[in-house]
């Protein structure tokens, strides 16, 4: 059982859960580890929550959350969340400055594996999407897959057809080369290609390929379309148990200002516009994610491009339901989610900035498939592709099984690379965490101004001294989807307020970001100025009467203070 961190190794559940029990009882100081919610199969949902309490609680201070593995087959995602907890705990066990400043100020929540379920299923040797389910019809007969050549893995299956879609490339066997319209070879076998199984076990039925089952990245409550119009999206948004275990999660923490989702495969990055292009964002918003974005490029080697013109698979029909969709759009909380690994491009093959959902969705030439063939020799282990070979099939006879292993090295790196691929990605999302607000009280003095009626001024400076706003994303925020920020005078008895609020709402504070979005060094000062971009709070009460005096400056995304005099 896995106790200590293994950069090089994908996790079985047993394993996480070790592995997550083991970091929290070492470093409990620094971690509280809980279950957010179970799978469908009764399988926790663990949250590892990291900040340094002495400071403040975790919901007191502004978080960034990670996540991953809401994709079944992209175990990548969990073990980049790991590998964001290892650099922090580690971190701070040598005593590191910035990972000390780091839980000083802020709170990270960590979520390695959002599908459990399915994750375990894949590394049984089998795929779904994201859930082993029948979805969307239980009654009609399914394709089952199955082990047929009994390697320990579901691979692909050609079945010899006059009317069959593709052939062996002369060149090497390996390659499969889509059939050309005019291509009728009497001389030549084709095939048709499937999952390696057979239909089920219900008599003489139909053959059904493999359905795309449920995407638990289409059940967001965000422009959420049925299955006829988006495919994967559940019976109705959040009505899985992962993902309305991981929405209450967020909504429990209105800290959140940040977030980054681990997928795979494509070696980008992605950020909103999910549904519109940049020249209908907020532009605010999409200056932030270009600054934060180019970082990203800068640790990843990814570019970061926008879903909705870069990474669209139908410009009419934007993809939709999705968790950092629903995240940016309701929340305000700027998030990225982060296609890590990609084989191609290792193998050398060259993808255009906007052209990899293109990419994805074509047949590789030849030249293409003999490149990444290569590159798996001298990289991979032997079993990164299974010689086709002769297996007599129940139902359909003489067939061959093999073909490549879909997660690794096609949707997951191999282990031996693990570590130096999810090692920028990891970067990338503390970078972000350490662009949160940091707001620090710059001035607190109590004087007393009238001995007689014991009355006390109370002067508090306030300054928020990050990058971002304790306000978040524009487009939540000027919708008033979150709390505001307040401050409150806790009084004693025989105590009252002569001057100022017992209550009041505050101003956001603005952070660095806003002055940084105006490139103004060779022109003078730029007209956002101090008095237009508060960044500062001041304010003063009179308070009469004796005792103890409380406030709370409550700051959701910013910080929470709590001062007695």
């Amino acid at each position: 059982m896995e106790t200590q961190y293994n950069p090089s190794k994908y996790l079985r559940y047993d394993e996480l859960t070790q592995l997550l029990k083991s970091w929290n009882e070492e470093f409990s100081k620094y971690t509280q580890l809980e279950s957010v919610g179970q799978s469908r199969e009764g399988r926790d949902l663990w949250l590892m929550t990291l900040t340094d309490p002495s400071t403040g609680k975790h919901q007191d201070k502004p978080a960034y959350w990670v996540s991953g593995n809401i994709h079944a087959s992209e175990l990548t995602g969990c073990q980049a969340s790991l590998h964001v907890i290892n650099k922090v705990l580690s971190g701070i066990d040598k005593n590191e400055h910035r990972f000390r400043e780091l839980l000083k100020h802020n709170t990270l929540y960590v979520l390695p594996r959002i599908s459990p379920d399915g994750a375990e299923h894949v590394m049984n040797g089998y795929y779904v999407r994201s859930v082993n389910d029948l979805y969307p019809h239980t009654t009609d007969p399914k394709f089952k897959q199955v082990d047929l050549d009994g390697d320990g893995k579901i691979r692909s299956m050609l079945v010899p057809s006059p009317s069959g879609t593709w052939k062996k490339s002369k060149s090497d066997p390996r390659v499969l080369l889509l059939r050309e319209p005019n291509d009728f070879d009497s001389d030549e076998t084709y095939y048709h290609l499937y999952p390696e199984g057979r239909p089920e076990e219900r008599g003489e039925g139909t053959w059904y390929q493999n359905e795309f089952g449920q995407d638990y990245n289409r059940n967001f409550p965000v422009r959420w379309r049925p299955e006829g119009l988006q495919m994967g999206a559940g019976q109705g948004p959040l009505l899985n148990p992962e993902t309305r275990a991981i929405a209450q999660a967020v909504l429990d923490r209105p800290n959140i200002i940040g977030a980054q989702d681990f997928h795979t495969f494509s070696a980008i990055i992605l950020r909103p516009g999910f549904f519109e292009a940049d020249s209908e964002m907020d532009h605010t918003d999409l200056k932030i994610f270009k600054a934060l974005g180019k970082k990203g490029e800068e640790l990843t080697g990814y570019p970061c491009v926008s879903v909705a013109e870069d990474f669209c698979y139908d410009h009419k029909n934007h993809i939709t339901g999705g968790f950092l969709d629903w995240m940016y759009a309701t929340l305000g909380i700027y998030g990225y989610t982060n296609e890590i690994w990609s084989v191609f491009k290792q193998a050398g093959i060259q993808i255009g900035k906007s052209d990899h959902v293109k990419f994805l969705l074509r047949a590789l030439n030849e030249e293409e498939q003999l490149k990444v063939i290569a590159w798996c020799e001298d990289h991979c282990p032997k079993d990164f592709f299974k010689d086709w070979t002769a297996v007599d099939h129940p139902e359909l006879g003489p067939v061959e099984v093999g073909g490549w292993d879909r997660v690794s090295p096609i949707g997951n790196p191999p282990e031996n690379l693990l570590e130096a691929e999810v090692e920028g990605n990891a970067e990338f999302a503390l970078y972000c965490a350490e662009a949160n607000p940091r707001l620090e009280i710059t001035k607190s003095e109590v004087e007393m101004v009238d001995e007689a009626t014991k009355t006390r001024r109370i002067s508090i400076e306030i300054e928020n001294s990050g990058y971002l706003s304790t306000r978040g994303a524009n487009v939540a925020g000027l919708e008033k989807t979150l709390p505001n920020p307040y401050a409150e005078i806790k009084l004693g008895s025989g105590q009252k307020i002569v001057q100022g609020e017992r209550f009041e709402r505050l101003p956001h504070l603005g952070g660095r970001s806003e002055f940084a979005l105006f490139d103004t060094q060779m022109m003078g000062p730029s007209i956002k100025s101090e008095e237009t971009h508060q960044y500062k709070l001041k304010r003063n009460w009179l308070v009469q009467g004796e005792g103890e005096i409380r406030l709370e400056i409550n700051y959701p995304r910013g910080r929470t203070f709590h001062l007695t005099w």
